[in-house]
Formats: C-alpha cells, structure tokens, sequence
C-alpha cells in the first residue's frame, strides 16, 4: 500500500540532464512508524531501565533533570504570575489616554471660540493655583517649585501662559578664565 504519490520529474532540468537514482528501499510514513521501536540492524536494543522508580531515576542523566527542573520551574512561575494578576489585577493606577477631543459634526465659530476661551481660562487658573502653592512653601522647596513652574510655563504657547509673565533668564555657567602664569 502505497501513501503518497510519486513526485514528478522537475520541469527545469534539460532532458539531456541525469535522472536521480531511483529510491532503493523508500518507506512510508506507515512503515516508517511501524519500525520507529525495532532496533535498526547493527545497533544494540535500547536498554530499558528494569526495577523500581527509584532505579529509573538514577539513570537518569544530571544534564536532563537540570533542564526538566527548570523548565517546570518557568511553567511553574508563568502560572503563578497569571494566579496574582487574576486574583490582585495589575499593579499601578490605569490613565486613560486621549490622543483627540472630537467635536460633533456641526460644531460653530462660536463654539470653538467659547472652548478656546475656557481653555485659556482654565490654564490661567491653574497657574494661578500653583503660583499661590509655590507663595507657601520656603527654602529649597520653593526654589526647586518655582523652577519647575518656570519651565513648564515657558514651554506653554504665549496664549496659555499667565498675563505679564516674563520667562527668568536662562542659567549661564560663568566661563572659566586661566589665570595668567606669574613672572
């Protein structure tokens, strides 16, 4: 009984080409399975280990019960991982991320100008709330405060920063001059 086909001859070949030999002993996947256990002429029988399983596991070899534990040990912590997260969920606060604000089909002029205007107002508003926050605080903090306000209001677009805002002159690291050799 035969499984498969025979393949065709290839098409790219000239015929003048060599034919391949022929298959001298071609097996099937059938008899290939059928004889997966017999030994093969030439080669001792597998050795079965014979007696208890204390006996087969002392055949087994060092080098394979090194990569078995470990690869229970991956599992093993894989599903311990999902157990925590279906039982406590993730950790850490999810934020909601909104890449555009959409407007309905029909929105006016005015519209858009009434929500630029709440938006600026909004801005200012905040601002203020931090300059009085920043007004609390002494020493340090309130330095290491108002360098994080300055830097975050400046990067804002003009139309968003405070009225009268003036942006403090960026650091300068005084240049360093060599001193002139005696004599």
């Amino acid at each position: 009984m035969k499984l498969l086909p025979p393949l065709p001859p290839p098409r790219l070949l000239s015929p003048k080409a060599p034919e391949a030999p022929p298959r001298s002993a071609a097996r099937t996947p059938l008899e290939l399975a059928r004889n997966a256990w017999r030994p093969e002429p030439g080669f001792p029988a597998r050795s079965q280990p014979s007696g208890s399983f204390a006996a087969r596991w002392r055949n087994v070899p060092m080098s394979r019960l090194i990569i078995g534990g470990l690869a229970v040990a991956i599992v093993g912590a894989i599903v311990a991982l999902f157990l925590l997260e279906s039982r406590w969920g993730y950790s850490g606060r999810v934020v909601p991320v909104v890449f555009f604000k959409s407007w309905p089909a029909d929105r006016s002029a005015a519209d858009t100008a009434a929500d630029e205007a709440g938006a600026v107002a909004k801005a200012r508003a905040d601002a203020a709330q931090s300059r009085g926050y920043i007004a609390t605080l002494t020493g340090p903090a309130r330095i290491k405060a108002q360098n994080q306000y300055d830097a975050f209001v400046s990067a804002q677009p003009k139309a968003l920063q405070p009225e009268g805002y003036v942006a403090p002159p960026p650091a300068t690291v005084p240049a360093v001059v060599p001193a002139k050799p005696a004599g």
